[in-house]
């Protein structure tokens, strides 16, 4: 078919103008050159009015990443990737800010192949963002580092690695040298002392973000999630609502021995948490 494809304009008009087809395209499902030009020039066409027109085609596509079955999540990533590919960069940048918090509640998807594509276009959008974007996508990743770090304990060894490698790309971005350090030396137990050490400011914040990860269907992120919650005396905290958080975090672990899934956890929380 691609040879058929390189013939020259002149060897297809004779064919358009006779009728004739060569023997190659008589088999059953294979398309005429007239009408394999006219597919690819549609999706050339399309490909460019995608490009041309991504701010209109925008709004939708992040409406589909929120709503969307998992299925068409993904294919609308890989549009987006090839979109973003061929814009300017500065155009390609502006836009990525925008995506990053849509890809968020992905990582988090029941499809491993969904949780690792978005984290993979995550990553691939750090790379877009040009210096008048970085002020905004360094606060928006600030929200991944929690998710990235527990998606690391995925029992999906290319989700693991995926959350690795966005890891190391937020901790670049932000100009993060010890975490980047530890990444890069695969000293994954220190990660999450060291992030709670950088920003005791968004102890609070990252507190809230654990708390739905205690029940992920995993248990080897639900035990990071406790690793990473007992890291500090929470309830000593100077804080007087990051105390009553976490106080209230250990009340609702306490109080549901029954569940199957949280034994595990309550057996390491009263070990860890004085």
């Amino acid at each position: 078919m691609l040879s058929l494809l390189l013939q020259s304009p002149s060897r297809q008009a004779e064919l358009e103008q006779s009728g004739h087809e060569p023997d190659g395209e008589r088999h059953q499902g294979c398309p005429s050159v007239v009408t394999a030009n006219l597919l690819l020039g549609g999706l050339v066409g399309l490909s460019e009015a995608w490009v041309r027109n991504i701010e209109v085609f925008l709004p939708g596509m992040m409406k589909i990443l929120q709503d969307g079955r998992e299925d068409v999540k993904m294919k609308i990533l890989v549009v987006l990737g090839n979109v973003l590919g061929q814009l300017q960069k500065r155009k390609a940048s502006s836009i990525a800010v925008q995506l990053v918090a849509r890809l968020l509640p992905l990582f988090d998807s029941e499809c491993s192949e969904l949780r690792e594509i978005s984290i993979c276009m995550f990553t691939h959008l750090l790379e877009l963002v040009v210096w008048r974007d970085e002020k905004r996508m360094r606060k928006e990743v600030q929200r991944a580092l929690v998710p990235l770090l527990f998606r690391m304990s995925d029992q999906t060894p290319s989700v693991a690695e995926a959350s690795r490698e966005a890891l190391l790309g937020v901790s670049e971005l932000l100009r993060w040298k010890t975490l980047q350090h530890l990444l890069k030396r695969e000293r994954l137990w220190e990660l999450g002392a060291c992030l709670l050490k950088k920003s005791r400011s968004r102890t609070e914040e990252y507190l809230q973000q654990s708390l739905p990860y205690l029940q992920d269907p995993q248990n080897d992120v639900r035990l990071a999630a406790v690793r990473f919650i007992t890291l500090q005396p929470l309830e000593t905290d100077q804080d007087m609502s990051v105390r009553s958080l976490a106080a209230q975090t250990t009340l609702f672990l306490r109080s549901r021995p029954m569940q199957p899934r949280s034994r595990g956890i309550l057996g390491v929380l009263c070990c860890c948490w004085p």
